[in-house]
């Protein structure tokens, strides 16, 4: 008789168990329109994919998901914005690694990048490169260094936003190297491509909204800042090939949430962003726009993003571009105004001011 009744209790508890699981992993959500802000200006790739996302979210879900644009900071505004919000789901944003990996180490934040963010799931990483015109004189990046060593302060160079990814590998590769380079930052790197195109930066350091520009013939690459060349270029040399060992970066994007979002909740959007990930146009747009596909889920993201945190502390530390650094301090204050006009009376403004070389960014802005 025991025996009969053991597998009986069993076989009931099994039942109620997975009645349990599936009940748990359920939710009647969502109810109402999402809001996903994205972490940079209007026509970048972060942009473009965000609202690809966002396009697929909705059919999914059957509801509206409204797009809000919050550029600043390299993703801070929006980091900071995203971890005041209602963990209720309805409140989602794009974010990269330089607010979470970066900016931490460099200044301080409204948020811990550790505790008030949700990251519920990945979906790109970029492919970084420095872009000039085609009819500069710099070749490589060789050029841009020796010039800028003939030149102190000469040179400058757009990213799209201070304190990203782009901004602290150039500033780490002008320091090692010894040289005295402007960086200018934008709202989006679309802007910063249309400044090097229209001569008021003399290069740009960043992901691929370069590359129509490249395609067309009107800018040309000299160098990939990344591990390895890019598919599409192969004749570009990546920053290891020439010698920069120390070369290290953060680089992801993916979706987030405020803290304490339900785990049911974060599972159902991970889910979605998986989907979207195998989505036949959105791997079409991905390439079209040179923007990899990399999907990690919440837990395996979060914890890359812990260890890319310690890693960016190490080469900010080694670097000496940590909170101390006065340069980068007042450099993180700078809100850039997007104008062709404003840019060109900030650099020459800059580039006459000798509180410019002391680090006194803020007060070389154009009134």
């Amino acid at each position: 008789m025991k025996s009969k009744v053991v597998p009986a209790l069993l076989t009931m508890i099994l039942i109620f168990g997975f009645t349990f699981i599936a009940q748990a992993e359920d939710i009647d959500w969502p109810k109402e329109n999402i809001t996903l802000t994205i972490c940079y200006g209007a026509g970048g790739t972060t942009d473009i994919s965000s609202r690809y996302v966002a396009n697929f979210m909705e059919k999914e879900w059957g509801v509206k998901v409204v797009c809000e644009n919050k550029p600043g900071g390299g993703g801070i505004t929006t980091a900071s914005l995203n971890s005041q919000k209602k963990p209720d789901g309805y409140s989602l944003c794009s974010i990269p690694a330089s607010p979470l990996t970066i900016a931490p180490h460099r200044q301080k934040l409204p948020y811990d990048p550790m505790k008030d963010i949700t990251l519920i799931a990945q979906y790109a990483y970029w492919n970084f490169a420095v872009a000039v015109k085609t009819n500069s004189p710099f070749e490589s990046f060789s050029d841009i260094i020796e010039y800028a060593r003939k030149n102190p302060g000469k040179l400058s160079y757009g990213v799209s936003g201070a304190g990203n990814t782009q901004h602290l590998l150039m500033e780490m590769l002008f320091d090692q190297e010894g040289v005295d380079v402007v960086g200018v930052p934008f709202k989006s790197g679309a802007e910063a491509v249309a400044a090097t195109l229209g001569g008021h930066i003399d290069f740009m350091a960043g992901v691929s909204e370069w590359l129509p520009s490249v395609r067309s013939g009107d800018m040309k690459l000299i160098v990939c800042l990344d591990a390895q060349r890019m598919e599409e270029f192969p004749e570009i040399p990546s920053i290891l090939e020439l010698g920069y060992k120390s070369y290290a970066a953060a680089n992801f994007l993916g979706i987030a949430a405020p803290p304490g979002v339900d785990p049911r909740i974060v599972k159902k959007i991970q889910d979605t962003v998986e989907k979207v990930c195998k989505d036949p146009g959105f791997i079409a747009l991905m390439n079209k726009i040179q923007f990899p596909i990399k999907f990690r889920g919440h837990e395996e993201w979060t914890e890359f993003t812990k260890k890319t945190y310690e890693e960016m502390k190490s080469a900010i530390d080694k670097a000496g571009l940590g909170i101390q650094n006065k340069f980068f301090r007042k450099f993180f204050l700078l809100e850039f105004s997007t104008s062709r006009k404003n840019s060109a009376l900030f650099l020459s403004s800059c580039q006459k001011s000798k509180k410019m070389r002391e680090g006194s960014w803020v007060e070389c802005l154009p009134r």
